[in-house]
């Protein structure tokens, strides 16, 4: 539908036949109801989704707890595990043991502040092989402005890490 200006919008619209006494039409009765704004955040909504399927990059989301609760097909592809293996597990399922118990301790102390924190970090894939990516892990807040969610971007940047080969042998397989 256009409006005075225009533009299209996007109409709901329920009506009724109201009858005389011989059931014959007199007219129509209904309300419309504009639903432009609705019909736009779902095609965002769409978009986002889309877009988010379609990343190169790694993606994980997990509740405040660090419980998986979405990852896209690039996070896959990078570490071997399908989504149905990791809902509800925590990241910890790609630990390689590189790391120490204080850099996991800065990290959670980064993030729980809500920090954005960015940096490098040797995981462990699905088959046992050893990689390298690069991380952002943003905190997400809900409308209370508390942490809900974390999501973590990943890259692996195993063949451009100089000073770490990690990986190496795996990939040659």
């Amino acid at each position: 539908l256009l409006n005075r200006a225009g533009r299209i919008v996007w109409i709901r619209d329920k009506a009724v036949v109201v009858r005389d006494e011989a059931g014959q039409p007199l007219f129509l009765q209904g309300v419309m109801v504009d639903v432009t704004e609705r019909q736009q955040a779902e095609e965002t909504l769409q978009l986002q989704s889309t877009a988010l399927q379609a990343a190169e990059n790694g993606m994980v989301i997990t509740d405040r707890e660090g419980h998986i609760i979405w990852a896209n097909p690039a996070f896959t592809k990078l570490t071997g595990f399908e989504l149905s293996e990791v809902i509800g597990k925590n990241p910890r399922v790609l630990k390689s043991g590189q790391h120490d118990k204080a850099f996991y301790q800065k990290l959670w102390q980064t993030v729980l502040s809500g920090q954005v924190w960015q940096g490098e970090m040797v995981n462990k894939r699905k088959d046992g092989c050893l990689y390298t990516e690069e991380m952002t892990i943003t905190p997400m807040r809900n409308a209370a402005g508390e942490i809900s969610h974390f999501i973590a971007i990943k890259q692996d940047i195993t063949e451009r890490s100089e000073e770490r080969r990690v990986g190496k042998e795996c990939r040659s397989r």
